[in-house]
């Protein structure tokens, strides 16, 4: 399984090239987790990974398709995230702040880390990531840590900003 550092080393200079700005269009769901609770993140192509939540951690859900959860430990989520409205049960809508750099998954991506048509690399929280052709490999501001949106999931929430 290919390291975040090694992921992060070789696609920074394909985004600095061909990457673009994208912002989170769709608003999504999420709810403080009350003790360790595993979280399976389930796009529209299948099990993409899993993830163990603890407590002030937030479960994200977004408003796709698929409704896929996922886990944003509570300083990230609170820095790229603004409360909405709160709901029931818990639940709060939430927009989001800011935009990532991303890059949509070609052949020749797939091709540096593997000599099938996907391949695998870890997750910013340690799991592991299957990662498509189609898809798109995205990064925060910050640039400190790279990950995996599924292609559908993408097209549904994301939207190209101009640089």
């Amino acid at each position: 399984m290919t390291s975040q550092k090694t992921m992060l080393r070789k696609i920074l200079p394909l985004l600095q090239e061909k990457g673009k700005r994208y912002r989170k269009q769709t608003n999504v769901l999420a709810r403080r987790a009350a003790g360790k609770e595993l979280v399976v993140t389930r796009p529209s192509s299948g099990e993409e990974t899993r993830n163990y939540a603890t407590r002030g951690d937030y479960i994200v859900t977004n408003l796709t398709g698929a409704k896929e959860q996922y886990v944003v430990a509570k300083d990230k989520f609170e820095a790229r995230y603004q409360l909405v409205q709160h709901r029931a049960n818990g639940l709060a809508e939430y927009a989001s702040k800011g935009q990532v750099m991303g890059i949509e998954v070609t052949a020749e991506i797939v091709a540096l880390f593997s000599t099938g048509n996907d391949f695998n690399f870890e997750a910013p929280w340690g799991g592991n990531l299957i990662v498509k052709k189609g898809d798109f490999l995205a990064v925060p501001p910050t640039l400190d840590e790279i990950y995996r949106i599924a292609k559908v999931e993408f097209k549904e929430t994301y939207l190209e900003v101009p640089m």
